[in-house]
């Protein structure tokens, strides 16, 4: 046989050593990127599980909140009715309206609730000490 086949042939089986070795890397790249993508995808799984028990929860609490939100006007509207009844001149003595107003210094300072009640009735009503 002649040299240039022996050349080709070792020349050939260099090329197959290399494609072998680059084979066995990228089978190895592979599976490192399947090893994270398995990964990734149980955190997907987790997160999904979590949504949705969150959702169920957000939405069991949907009617609570509903009716805190409408309890939370019910209070608001009486204690403004009270406190309009309370600043109403005609509705009542001094005293009561003091007496309205000292109740509700929780709800609304007490600053705002004398300025408005002054604001109302300038001069109108005194209270001695």
């Amino acid at each position: 046989m002649n040299t240039s086949f022996y050349i080709v042939l070792f020349w050939i089986h260099q090329v197959l050593a290399e494609v072998t070795v680059s084979a066995n890397a990228a089978e190895k790249v592979k599976s490192e990127v399947q090893k994270v993508k398995d990964r990734a995808q149980k955190i997907v799984d987790e997160i999904e599980v979590d949504k949705k028990i969150a959702e169920a929860k957000l939405e069991a609490a949907k009617p609570a909140l509903q009716e805190a939100e409408d309890a939370l006007k019910v209070i608001i509207r009486s204690t403004k009715r009270l406190l309009l009844t309370a600043l109403d001149y005609k509705s009542g003595t001094c005293d009561i309206m003091f007496k309205y107003l000292y109740m509700y210094v929780g709800v609304f300072s007490k600053k705002k609730l004398f300025k408005r009640f002054f604001l109302t009735f300038p001069g109108k009503c005194l209270r001695s000490n």
